[in-house]
């Protein structure tokens, strides 16, 4: 799930969408900004409702080739300070593009470390097949791993003015980290360490340029994005551009035989689920992965002016209407994508 300006995802914890903005620095320049420095200086302070960033949308970040094996910075004041704050309990475990923060035991944040390399390379690897090019790490990025409950939630109290149910874990783009729950579960896809792939997926497009921590994206964008780089399996590939079946298949055959899957409309205009009302997320979820998957393989050079369209929004709360107007002017009229893509989804 990400815990964000904006979202929040079903695997982990319940809450929708967050609603503040984060200023805090991303490692890499969004994609609503020229490609020669990030959105925030390192170092600026977050902030609940104002972006820092507000220069005009240019294009996605230049294409890189392979990400280099380019050494990123130790950041030891990061370190101390975060060691400071945690207690005298958390360690640190350094991996090539991660602060891995930890009460877990050196073999578990090993294992959590393995997984967000694995995540970091699936990413490049699925988007370098594509038209969107993610820009380069500019520092490492920071995952917490809690064995406590106690300690989860408050953490989540403070750090992010939540409440968490037992249990999972979010990305937040407000303070830019992973905070995850280990208590001993079994590790097998959808729970554990399996559930790592899906928050650093959203920490990583917010911080490598596919997406902007100071926009309000749509849900099944979002989500969408995140749900395809869920692993099925241990040492198999994964990502939105391999091929394979997804647990996500399977409710999205359940809501096509009941007739519950939302109109597309909706499913486009949603940043947040509507106030009140009980939603099905795995329903939501699994037409988010179908869609992302589907734009992304084979309307590329669309998806790509739509991601740099959306960048250029301001930030806050956006209307359903003009999000499906955005979605119009990338893919042209739904009443021309809706048949197409129906008819996608039916042979799924």
């Amino acid at each position: 799930m990400i815990r964000n300006v904006f979202g929040a995802a079903l695997l982990v914890v319940l809450l929708p969408a967050g609603r503040r903005l984060a200023a805090t620095s991303p490692d890499a320049t969004p994609a609503s900004l020229p490609a020669t420095r990030p959105a925030t200086a390192p170092g600026e302070p977050a902030g609940k409702t104002s972006p820092v960033a507000t220069r005009p949308a240019t294009t996605l970040p230049a294409d890189p080739k392979t990400p280099p094996a380019v050494k990123l910075p130790d950041d030891k004041p990061l370190q101390q300070q975060m060691l400071r704050d945690l207690g005298k309990a958390f360690k640190v475990h350094v991996s090539d593009h991660y602060f891995v923060f930890h009460d877990a035991g050196d073999d578990h944040a090993a294992l959590c470390a393995k997984w967000l390399e694995r995540t970091h390379d699936a990413f490049y690897e699925n988007f370098q097949k594509t038209a969107i090019k993610p820009a380069l790490l500019k520092r490492r990025l920071v995952c917490l791993i809690f064995t406590k409950k106690d300690d989860f939630l408050r953490y989540g109290l403070k750090a992010d003015h939540i409440r968490l149910p037992p249990g999972g874990g979010y990305y937040s783009a407000e303070t830019n980290r992973i905070a995850m729950l280990h208590e001993g579960a079994g590790e097998k896809p959808g729970t554990g360490v399996f559930m790592i792939p899906h928050e650093a997926a959203h920490q990583l497009a917010n911080n490598t340029g596919l997406q902007s921590r100071n926009v309000m994206y749509p849900l099944w964008l979002r989500e969408g994005l995140a749900t395809n780089f869920e692993p099925t399996e241990e040492d198999k590939p994964f990502g939105p551009m391999i091929d394979g079946a997804s647990f996500r298949t399977r409710y999205l055959k359940w809501g096509m035989e009941r007739g519950t899957l939302m109109p597309l409309e909706q499913i486009l205009g949603m940043t947040d689920p509507p106030s009140g009302v009980v939603m099905d997320y795995n329903i939501l979820y699994c037409q988010g992965w179908a869609l992302f998957r589907y734009l992304l393989r084979n309307r590329p050079e669309q998806m790509k002016t739509y991601l740099v369209a959306l960048a250029k929004l301001p930030p806050g709360v956006q209307k359903g209407d003009k999000l499906v107007q955005v979605f119009e002017k990338a893919f042209g009229p739904l009443d021309q994508f809706r048949p197409v893509w129906e008819e996608h989804v039916k042979g799924l």
